[in-house]
């Protein structure tokens, strides 16, 4: 009898299409005075956003470096990574990763031209186009 109620309940888990594991991870970001949603990152647009609206989103820049007709901002970020999987009903782990990132802007003539963070070597916009 006890196979029964179990295989009943196994069988009722996956017609009510619950997921058996679930993995969820959220990143966040935060500069010295105020918390940036990773969403607003991607919202940069090269040759579409300039310096006034990264001011007003992301802050005053941590460092500005001028060179020849370009600026580079350099924005200084705590990146937070939380993680949960759970498998149903048998195990749930959580787990948060902080570290700090540093953000490049490259401007020229008050529009962005490249974005990338530290450590990467391609262009974080080509990245996060598709194609």
């Amino acid at each position: 009898m006890r196979c029964g109620a179990l295989f009943s309940l196994i069988a009722i888990v996956f017609s009510s299409g619950c997921e058996l594991i679930s993995i969820t991870e959220d990143v966040s970001y935060r500069s010295s005075d105020r918390a940036v949603p990773s969403k607003t990152i991607d919202q940069i647009e090269v040759g579409q956003t300039n310096r006034l609206w990264l001011e007003k989103h992301l802050g005053p820049a941590s460092t500005i470096k001028e060179s020849d007709e370009t600026l580079t901002y350099t924005y200084r970020f705590s990146e937070q990574v939380q993680q949960r999987v759970r498998i149903f009903l048998l195990f749930q782990q959580r787990s948060t990763d902080t570290r700090e990132r540093l953000l490049f802007v490259e401007l020229k003539d008050d529009l962005v031209q490249k974005l990338w963070l530290d450590g990467e070597e391609e262009n974080l916009l080509e990245a996060l186009t598709p194609g």
